[in-house]
């Protein structure tokens, strides 16, 4: 759910109405319609708040979902978006990463990044821990990954095929099937990995494309 279902059902869920959440956190009801209806995001402190009073439990995608909504909403020269550096391993796991509201800088998992670019999607950053795309991507690089910019020819992505735990891969689209269902392949860098088609019989999805490459160099 979004971040403003999360509050709506959480609300309806205690009896309450939207006046007496309201005065409750000293606002206006317009202020909370707009909150459930996504058309706006709550402060921090708000969000603290409701968190307690409604005992929402936040996770990162809701913490990402209105860092966008802030860049969209933001005039004249945009706010960083911060990305957080989620671990490798089942999907599920990047949406459940608790932070502390109070320290952004805190709020979850290993780290963030600022970003300056506008997202399309959510975004997420993974950082290189094989040497399945080297040398493009080195171990310890970090990727930033946008989930709303559909792959193109040639494009790194993050992508999930079957019991396989997400990965790092180039991206061929291969046209569709008989039934329309899309065929692509996903390949590693390194000569002795081979690629993996998807298609009806072999399921997968990408779940982003690489927006942005951070590598780090010694310098001692």
């Amino acid at each position: 759910m979004t971040l403003g279902e999360t509050i709506r059902e959480a609300r309806k869920a205690r009896n309450m109405t939207q006046g007496e959440l309201a005065e409750r956190l000293n606002i206006s009801v317009q202020a909370v319609s707009q909150w459930e209806t996504d058309k706006t995001a709550p402060n921090s402190k708000n969000l603290i708040d409701i968190s307690k009073m409604l005992e929402i439990r936040l996770s990162a995608q809701h913490h990402i979902s209105i860092e966008t909504m802030l860049w969209k909403m933001a005039p004249g020269n945009k706010p960083a978006v911060k990305a957080p550096l989620v671990p490798w391993g089942s999907r599920a796991e990047w949406l459940n990463l608790q932070g502390n509201w109070e320290e952004p800088e805190e709020f979850y998992g290993e780290d963030f990044f600022d970003i300056r670019w506008k997202p399309i999607g959510e975004v997420f950053a993974l950082e290189c821990k094989s040497d399945a795309m080297a040398p493009v991507f080195q171990y310890g690089d970090h990727v930033i990954i946008d989930t709303g910019r559909a792959p193109e020819k040639a494009d790194y992505v993050v992508a999930e095929v079957g019991h396989m735990d997400p990965f790092l891969a180039q991206f061929f689209p291969l046209g569709v099937d008989k039934n329309r269902v899309p065929i692509f392949e996903l390949r590693y860098l390194a000569a002795d990995r081979k690629p993996i088609v998807v298609n009806a019989e072999n399921s997968g999805q990408v779940i982003g494309t690489v927006r942005e490459h951070r590598r780090y160099y010694r310098t001692s």
